[in-house]
């Protein structure tokens, strides 16, 4: 499995280049074997302070309930639905919303994701805010990138290099139910949790947490921090 893993990465760095295609909006991707290049920051609104229900309404991750406009659950901004998709966020923001998502990755294979950067409106994280959440899926590649939080159910080969990240969590809820991560490769990471212990799942109160179904993983030179804010 290392070997593979470090074939992989070879001739991903020696591969053809491919015209990428910009994008400055969240969007699914659905076109197989693509390259995309984030070109500008992305900011969320405050949905609290709109008072209009269509003004609400116009933006995806609000919505409109007995007059008031609130963040939506589980908004993703982006979303990997086929094979073999790339994403270079050139250095660029992605904001996630309260107890939102980033990356949205299911049932697919070979995702790379670099140079990214997630915010939240959270110091702690205790909003839930997830940077990047994958499932049933193969061949996960990250690199060069700051996070929130990233969790892992049910999937196999996953490769973070060089991040600060708020944590990572294998196996969705708290206990996990589902297998988390197989190989799951961490070299040169900051890991570092800020938590106020009101998040209930233990997901947001350690830098690193998975359940008893993952296995085969490397940890080479890591660096975790755990913060209890009072």
């Amino acid at each position: 499995m290392r070997i593979n893993l470090s074939l992989w990465l070879i001739l991903l760095l020696l591969a053809p280049a491919v015209l990428a295609t910009d994008i400055t909006n969240c969007t699914n991707f659905t076109v197989a074997n693509s390259t995309y290049t984030l070109t500008s920051d992305l900011h969320s609104v405050l949905c609290g302070d709109l008072t209009e229900q269509g003004t609400c309404e116009s933006y995806p991750y609000c919505s409109w309930d007995v007059g008031v406009c609130d963040y939506k659950p589980s908004y993703s901004c982006f979303n990997f639905q086929t094979n073999n998709v790339s994403l270079d966020c050139n250095g660029y923001t992605i904001e996630v919303t309260p107890w939102g998502i980033g990356i949205l990755i299911e049932n697919v294979n070979n995702t790379t994701l670099k140079n990214c950067k997630f915010n939240g409106i959270s110091p702690t994280t205790d909003y839930g805010e997830i940077s990047l959440n994958a499932s049933n899926s193969r061949n996960i590649y990250v690199f060069n990138s700051t996070t929130r939080n990233i969790w892992f159910n049910n999937s196999i080969n996953i490769s973070l290099i060089n991040l600060t990240t708020s944590g990572v969590c294998t196996g969705g809820e708290s206990p996990p139910v589902l297998p988390g991560a197989l190989s799951l490769y961490l070299t040169n990471n900051t890991l570092v949790t800020n938590s106020t212990f009101s998040c209930s799942d233990i997901c947001c109160n350690y830098p690193i947490v998975m359940d008893n179904e993952s296995y085969q993983n490397s940890f080479y030179n890591n660096y975790l921090i755990r913060n209890v804010l009072m």
